[in-house]
């Protein structure tokens, strides 16, 4: 007699995301010589542009205490958010074949993605961490809020991934204009520039927005506690409900949206 018990919906959809994650992980290094190495060169390009860009040429990043340290922990957080909200946006469309043929609950997919890149963002995190111990950064206790925020810039990267790749099936100019958006947000989000160098008027628009609010609580808590925190960047730290209130407002609306498209998505495939 077999007493195993069987599986519930919930339990066979989070095997599948696993599964997902981890086999889409591994067919993305298969048959490269440098494997992760060129996932982590991207970030370490770019760094290198800017820092050059910004401290050589613009002399601007020697006034900034810990600039490089800024720099690349802003990137790869912000890399993250780029592609899971990238990829998850044409996952629906990109598996069209995979979804007619299989029956799933379609969150499966963005969320597969997240976690795959969720998977990246640890390796990369890694090389970040020894890039803050080679500058003298020294580990504190405020370290510990920051698997916090890599909790909510998760959720929030996977509910906009989610939401965007059900708005891509019906209008497919989507893609083009969340590029736009991408770039927008890079330069909007005090990546390359510390946020005390800008206005309050303008500084306060740039907090509403929830990556600006991780990147800059992560740089406070991680690199420079004399730097300011979200809440001390806002002329009134009450402001800090709007980023919380995009988050919840992104989960509930790729929830919504799932709940409405799904039964008919093989016909607008």
């Amino acid at each position: 007699m077999n007493d195993v018990e069987p599986r519930t919906d919930f339990q066979r959809a989070v095997g599948l995301t696993v599964t997902l994650a981890i086999t889409d992980f591994k067919q993305r290094y298969y048959g490269n010589a440098f494997g992760y190495f060129w996932t982590l060169a991207k970030p370490l390009l770019l760094f290198g542009v800017l820092y050059v860009a910004f401290t050589v040429i613009l002399d601007i990043g020697d006034t900034v205490k810990d600039y490089p340290q800024m720099i690349i922990t802003g990137l790869v957080l912000y890399n993250y958010f780029s592609e899971t909200t990238g990829q998850g946006l044409g996952c629906l469309v990109g598996n069209e074949s995979l979804i007619r043929k299989v029956p799933m609950p379609l969150l499966v997919l963005p969320l597969a993605i997240a976690l795959r890149s969720f998977f990246t963002l640890a390796l990369n995190l890694i090389a970040v961490f020894f890039f803050l111990k080679l500058g003298g950064v020294h580990a504190t206790w405020a370290w510990l809020e920051f698997p916090l925020l890599l909790g909510v810039l998760l959720i929030y990267s996977t509910a906009l991934g989610a939401f965007l790749a059900n708005l891509y099936v019906p209008f497919r100019d989507a893609s083009a204009i969340w590029e736009i958006v991408l770039q927008l947000l890079f330069w909007t989000s005090a990546i390359i520039y510390p946020i005390e160098t800008v206005p309050q008027s303008l500084r306060d628009w740039i907090m509403l927005n929830p990556l600006a609010v991780i990147i800059v609580q992560s740089r406070h808590v991680l690199i420079d506690p004399n730097a300011l925190s979200a809440t001390e960047a806002m002329s009134d730290p009450a402001m800090i409900a709007v980023p919380i209130g995009i988050v919840i407002a992104s989960v509930v609306g790729a929830a919504l949206l799932y709940r409405r498209v799904t039964p008919r998505i093989a016909e607008q495939l």
